[in-house]
């Protein structure tokens, strides 16, 4: 048996126009690059969504960790499209941290540790804070307690997150007891 594909390609879509809705947080050379499109070239929508990502990637990067990038839509007329791509990139978040008398807030920041994809909800909150005091419970300060908040400039542009910490004392070791043991002396 022979089988036999005959593909008529047609001529390929080009992208007429790129237009992007909502606060993309980036400049437009910028975007067009991350988002791999070019006005006159030809629309991959595989490449499309690689970029997509790429700039999901990027804008979480940067600090904009509630950004959204939806599915673009595509107004196709004539082999031309024009590529509307929804962002919106939220405030920038930085990390601050209050009351860390025994490690410095450089330290503390590589400490959180963040997913790619991961938006910036209560969830991704929680972990954040488990992480703070599972890092200074590990370093011996059992009674640490981490609490979080999110403090927003009026223009929306910039915000922080205010880790509050309470180190309480570190825990001392002043004696090892063992019990039961009857083969090898404590």
């Amino acid at each position: 048996v022979v089988l036999v594909f005959t593909v008529f390609e047609g001529q390929p879509t080009q992208v007429a126009a790129v237009s992007v809705t909502g606060s993309p947080g980036l400049a437009l050379p910028e975007l067009l690059s991350t988002l791999g499109l070019r006005v006159g070239g030809v629309l991959d929508r595989g490449g499309l969504d690689a970029g997509l990502e790429r700039l999901r990637a990027l804008l979480r990067e940067r600090g904009h960790w509630r950004a959204l990038v939806g599915q673009p839509l595509l107004e196709e007329e004539g082999g031309a499209a024009t590529v509307v791509v929804p962002v919106s990139a939220g405030p920038r978040f930085t990390p601050h941290f209050h009351g860390n008398h025994h490690f410095p807030g450089s330290l503390l920041s590589r400490v959180l540790v963040r997913e790619g994809e991961e938006p910036l909800d209560e969830a991704a909150l929680a972990r954040m804070v488990r992480q703070l005091e599972s890092f200074y419970r590990y370093r011996g300060f059992h009674d640490a307690h981490v609490e979080v908040r999110e403090v927003e400039r009026p223009d929306g542009e910039e915000a922080v997150l205010a880790f509050d910490i309470e180190e309480g004392a570190p825990l001392r070791v002043v004696r090892v007891e063992f019990q039961g043991n009857t083969v090898l002396p404590s």
